[in-house]
Formats: structure tokens, C-alpha cells, sequence
């Protein structure tokens, strides 16, 4: 059986509306979708997306309780604390590459550190690490039940001295930024001499988010701003101070009540018999790219 692929309309340029993009400065941007009245934009210059910020929603505003237990809207999770066995095998694997990346590193701020876990793995193997997290519930989860450092705000408000990092990682965070840049920038001047940041975000020229189009199970809008490609990565990465040299899509640990959760926001599809298996295993859709960079 052979499928013929859709080709993308030619993007719609909105005559009355200018925009910059913050990843590179161009003002060559063009709606491509709107999608639950939010629209997305693309820079024909750096390739990223993004949604319109007017329609952007403070993450002290996003990240609250509800983000990490309230599944009623499309954002979020129904329950977070539930993905920990999952999170955990990934992280571990995670931190095995940047093991193998940076060796002799000393410590580890974490951007965006949710629960904490990835902390406590490290923790577990002997690093030392620090976590910065916007939602309080989050922070106390980590501090109380984990005994972890983690530090309430955003990066940008919190005065590390310079240089205080080896290493810098972002799991799942820049794409909920409301400008990258500027954490970016924060990240770079909290990082010692050949530091390093390792991030994961969503890759939207992926095969399986040309397939899905609007309905590809990472535009969440508006908890996602931005999504990324490798070029416009590559590029915020360069804005910021940093040179990419490595990237790879790997395997990411979930147990199977998550996956039906993800189809059943993303497509109303709904499998009540999995909807409690909690069991773990590996899926790789190949576009979630986990890239590696070091300070310039």
C-alpha cells in the first residue's frame, strides 16, 4: 500500500503583524498553523517555530500543582510523580553519556529540575548538583522527600557567581521558555571556562512531526513557545555562546498509561484498558534530540 505525503501550504503572511525572532534577529517570520486559536510562526531564516507571545503565559503562571497532576487539559501531566521509575531509566542513561562527555566535572545546576530526580541520580553516583525550578510544589517535593539543593525561580533572578558550573543541563525546558536567549545567556555566565550544557527539546522537522502536522504530540500550545530543528538549535546555541558538537535522538523510558495519555490529549484516542499500566518501556519516536554543547 502506498501513502501519498501532504505537503505544507505555502505559509500565510499576516500583512498588519511584524515579528522578530528572538533566536536570530530576522524579521522574515510567516504563520504556518493556528491551532486552538493559538498561531505559530516560523523564521524563514533560522527554521524554528514559535508561538505569537502575546499569547505566551508566564511559566510562574504555567508551572504550578495542577501542571504536574491536573491531566484536564492538554497541558501537563495527569500525574508526574507517577513517570518517576521511567524518568529515573532515562536519566540514568543521560548521565552516562555525560560521564563519558565531561568525566571530571565537579558539579551540576539543573534548569528546570521538576521533582528532582535527575539530581538524585546524580547524587546517587557521587556529583554534586543544584536544581533551579519555577514551581514551588516542585521545589518542595524535592527538598522534602529527596533532601536535594533546589532553589525556587528562574535563572536569570538567581545570582550564582560566575563561573560556579562545570556542566548545565536542560531537560525538556527550552522549548517552554519565553526567551531562550536570555536563559541561555545565564547559563553561559554561570558556566566555568569549557563548560558544558546538555538539553533535550523536541526536533519539528522530525518524520514523525511532518507526518502529524498540527497534531504532532508536542505542540502543546501555549506550553510550548518554541520548537526547534537541529539548524535553529544550533543557531540560539551560537547567539548564546555556545558550539554545538554533538547530537543524537535516544530512547526515552515511559510506562504505558503515559503513552495513552499522550494519544488520548493529542488525538482522542481513547484505550481505557492501558490507561493504569505502569509499566516501563522504551520508546523513540526519533524526535526528541538530546544535544550536547560547550562553552565558547
Amino acid at each position: 500500500m502506498f501513502f501519498r505525503r501532504k505537503t505544507n501550504p505555502t505559509p500565510q503572511r499576516e500583512p498588519a503583524l511584524q515579528l522578530v525572532c528572538s533566536v536570530c534577529g530576522s524579521v522574515d517570520c510567516s504563520l504556518l498553523f493556528r491551532k486552538a486559536g493559538v498561531p505559530v510562526f516560523e523564521c524563514r531564516d533560522c527554521s524554528v517555530q514559535f508561538i505569537h507571545p502575546d499569547y505566551a503565559v508566564a511559566t510562574k503562571d504555567m508551572f504550578t500543582k495542577n501542571y504536574f497532576e491536573d491531566g484536564s487539559t492538554g497541558d501537563g501531566y495527569d500525574d508526574y510523580g507517577s513517570l518517576e521509575a521511567g524518568l529515573r531509566r532515562t536519566f540514568e542513561k543521560r548521565l552516562a553519556k555525560i560521564l563519558r562527555a565531561a568525566p571530571c566535572y565537579r558539579n551540576c545546576l539543573e534548569i528546570g529540575s521538576a521533582f528532582g530526580f535527575f539530581l538524585d541520580e546524580l547524587v546517587k553516583n557521587g556529583k554534586d548538583g543544584t536544581g533551579v525550578e519555577v514551581c514551588e510544589y516542585a521545589v518542595h517535593y524535592a527538598r522534602e522527600h529527596l533532601g536535594l539543593h533546589v532553589l525556587q525561580g528562574q535563572l536569570e533572578d538567581i545570582s550564582f557567581p560566575s563561573g560556579s558550573f562545570d556542566i548545565a543541563c536542560m531537560w525538556d525546558v527550552i522549548e517552554h521558555l519565553a526567551d531562550p536567549v536570555v536563559t541561555l545567556q545565564s547559563v553561559h555566565r554561570v558556566l566555568a571556562p569549557d563548560g558544558m550544557l546538555f538539553l533535550t527539546t523536541g526536533d519539528v522537522s522530525s518524520l514523525v512531526a511532518k507526518i502529524s502536522g498540527k497534531r504532532w504530540h508536542l505542540y502543546t500550545l501555549p506550553d510550548h513557545q518554541y520548537f526547534f530543528n537541529p539548524k535553529s538549535i544550533a543557531t540560539i546555541l551560537a547567539r548564546s555562546g555556545f558550539a554545538v558538537y554533538g547530537s543524537t535522538y535516544d530512547a526515552l523510558h515511559v510506562p504505558i498509561s503515559y503513552i495513552y495519555e499522550r494519544i488520548a490529549k493529542t488525538a482522542g484516542f481513547h484505550l481505557p484498558f492501558v490507561k493504569k499500566c505502569q509499566a516501563v518501556i522504551p520508546v523513540n519516536l526519533y524526535d526528541v534530540m538530546f544535544v550536547c554543547a560547550r562553552k565558547v
